[in-house]
């Protein structure tokens, strides 16, 4: 997919892959995170895994 991007629209492949590194450098770390329940500590988590790529924007 990314070649095809890259091939297609080298500018537009660039821009996907700096935000998916931002997306993974702000998520990753916090993957092998334990959460004692699936209450507030997890959904809150979860809030801001989702929400990484908007907040890196």
């Amino acid at each position: 997919m990314m070649l095809q991007l890259t091939q297609t629209d080298p500018v537009c492949a660039k821009r996907v892959m700096d935000v998916w590194q931002q997306m993974l450098e702000a998520t990753i770390k916090e993957k092998s995170k334990s959460f004692a329940n699936l209450g507030e500590e997890y959904l809150e988590y979860r809030v801001i895994d989702t929400g990484a790529l908007l907040k890196r924007s």
